[in-house]
């Protein structure tokens, strides 16, 4: 009798804690659907109060049909940096508002195979240890690799990450997403650059605006050379570059000032807006010198009118105007100062170098730049069914002499993070690969 009274109470309670949490679990459920609602109503409700409006919109930016996707969290990684839901996809006008970002795996039926897209951010994989990682997946679903840390700061050695993503989200032009630090457009506010293959603007300044500008913009009280230090320790050789440049620079009574770190403080604690105007060049020395790393470092330059001395790994006529900047790494150093000296002393030439303003605007991108093109992405019916897989991520990512360094196995005290032999591949082949005997429907 007293078994019998035992196992009713708990078979009661069992029942119980199901029931809050199926309740528990519909009010989420609901919730979710209630605020994606609301967020385009709000959305159509603003358009309706425009007076006016240039821009068409399709009712196809508003399908019912929401496309999920989950950015991967992990103990090591928060991703408050994103508010869950519609939001990014209305307030970045994006072309299709139908996805709803997440970081609550558990969101749909506590299964995170329910999401169309997982974004998994380079720096998971800082180590490859399968509890960090999805147990199972789905061949339908797209696991995207999204980083906006350059490549040699988020290697990927690990031969388990070959074929292990479906598309790629970063800086690289060659990215299915790309997402890029800085853009150049034009007067019609169309992208310009970056891009694969760009077409400038030729002969767009004759030599009679050349010759009005040329007292305006030739202010003799400048200095040579301005050069800001935000990281005090990179893997480039950024101030060590800046100190030689400098000793060269002052045997021909030219100056370069290095701001920040253990050099010269910013009066105002502003740099940019104290040294605006003051110099005739800024040396852009980007941290990383990755293939289409391009940050907004050269945009300092630009804000402050200056030429900018570019220094970085990218083919940078796929990034900014022609005849705006010197590419400092094609020069060396002696060089690279004999020009500044021709430059300086002939204004014509120094202003040829601005001529791009009057064409162009160069700008940072936005926070979470290539977000529309995912939720595009996942709409494009076609697109999505493709099976895809990264056949030779490694290589493509982490390119060069750094893959060189992967495929040799450098010392275990060295390397980036674990590379696998092949005997440890059989553990985790099945797992991980969505190709490999799963049900298209599992």
């Amino acid at each position: 009798m007293l078994k019998t009274e035992t196992f009713a109470k708990l078979f009661f309670l069992v029942s119980c804690t199901g029931l809050l949490m199926y309740v528990v679990l519909a009010f989420y459920t609901f919730h979710t659907a209630y605020t994606a609602i609301s967020q385009v109503q709000k959305f159509r409700d603003r358009i309706q109060n425009f007076p006016s409006t240039d821009v068409t919109f399709s009712e196809d930016r508003f399908r019912n049909d929401l496309k999920y996707i989950l950015f991967w969290p992990t103990v090591n990684l928060t991703h408050n940096f994103l508010e869950s839901g519609q939001g990014v996809f209305i307030n970045y006008n994006c072309s299709y508002f139908n996805c709803y970002v997440t970081t609550n795996k558990y969101l749909l039926n506590g299964d995170y195979r329910n999401f169309e897209a997982i974004v998994f951010n380079a720096s998971v994989f800082n180590t490859w240890e399968e509890q960090n990682l999805p147990q199972r997946r789905l061949t339908k679903q797209k696991y995207i690799f999204y980083s906006a840390e350059p490549c040699d700061s988020s290697p990927m050695c690990n031969l388990c990450a070959e074929n292990y993503f479906n598309w790629t989200w970063t800086y690289k032009l060659s990215s299915d997403i790309p997402r890029p630090f800085i853009e150049v457009r034009d007067t019609n506010n169309v992208v310009v650059a970056p891009k694969q293959k760009v077409k400038w603007l030729t002969d767009v300044l004759d030599i009679n605006d050349i010759a009005q500008d040329k007292e305006e913009n030739n202010n003799h009280t400048k200095l040579a050379v301005a050069c800001i230090i935000d990281k005090c320790v990179t893997k480039s050789n950024r101030t060590e570059y800046a100190k030689r440049l400098q000793i060269i620079l002052k045997r021909k009574q030219l100056v370069l000032d290095i701001y920040g770190c253990s050099f010269l403080k910013c009066p105002g604690g502003s740099c940019i807006n104290d040294i605006k105007n003051k110099y005739y060049f800024y040396l852009a020395y980007e941290e990383s010198f990755a293939m289409d790393y391009v940050t907004s470092e050269v945009i300092r330059a630009y804000d402050i009118g200056a030429i900018p001395l570019v220094a970085g790994g990218a083919n940078y006529h796929k990034f900014l105007p022609v005849g705006s900047y010197i590419n400092a790494r094609n020069k060396s150093i002696e060089n690279l100062v004999d020009l500044i000296q021709v430059i300086i002393k002939h204004p014509a030439i120094y202003n040829s170098f601005h001529k791009w303003r009057k064409h162009y605007v160069i700008r940072e991108t936005r926070q979470f730049e290539g977000i529309c093109d995912l939720c595009k992405s996942l709409n494009d019916d076609v697109k999505f069914k493709t099976r895809s897989s990264l056949k030779n991520f490694r290589s493509w990512w982490y390119s060069g002499s750094l893959y060189e360094k992967c495929k040799i196995d450098p010392d275990p005290s060295e390397r980036p993070q674990q590379i696998l032999n092949v005997s440890d591949l059989s553990l985790y082949y099945n797992l991980l690969h969505p190709d490999n005997g799963l049900d298209e429907n599992e």
